[in-house]
């Protein structure tokens, strides 16, 4: 009997169920001790018994995951994209800068998937590059960046 050959079967429930309504089932599973993915045809047989035929997907498997990740970052990528072109229609017709700049910093952020960023204008009457929007600097590197950047002399 096949639950003498294999003990502990990982897809039991499935050779059960063939063995019990003499139906057709597909099954797959990790089997760990061959680090593999296996996939299961299984057929009721005349006499009672069970006819499977297996095969390694793990490639298959391994690709899966791959275009299921590909996807996902796609679909962050083209949400990113589509947050800045949003943001460039609404530039046409706003006519405060900071807000544009926060909004231009969140979605560069997020096609980037940084964690933090910034944006630094010139001012080319000090001199002086400043920070105008940030997210996610410490305290201590806004200090040190603010005295760093001092007016060039005339």
């Amino acid at each position: 009997m096949v639950w003498d050959e294999f003990p502990n079967a990982p897809n039991e429930e499935a050779l059960r169920r063939v063995m019990s309504e003499r139906v057709a089932i597909t099954d797959e599973f990790y089997y760990a001790p061959l680090g593999q993915w296996v996939e299961n045809h299984m057929y009721p047989r005349a006499d009672g018994g069970i006819a499977t035929f297996q095969r390694y997907i793990t490639d298959r498997k391994r690709a899966e995951t791959e275009a299921m990740a590909l996807k996902d970052a796609l679909a962050d990528e083209l949400a990113a994209m589509n947050r800045l072109h949003d943001f460039s229609t609404r530039l046409l017709s706003s006519t405060e800068l900071k807000p544009l700049l926060e909004e231009v910093l969140n979605a560069t952020m997020a096609l980037q998937e940084a964690d933090f960023g910034n944006v630094q204008l010139y001012n080319p009457e000090t001199g002086v590059l400043g920070i105008v929007v940030q997210r996610g600097f410490q305290q201590d590197f806004l200090d040190y960046f603010r005295k760093r950047a001092r007016p060039r002399p005339q």
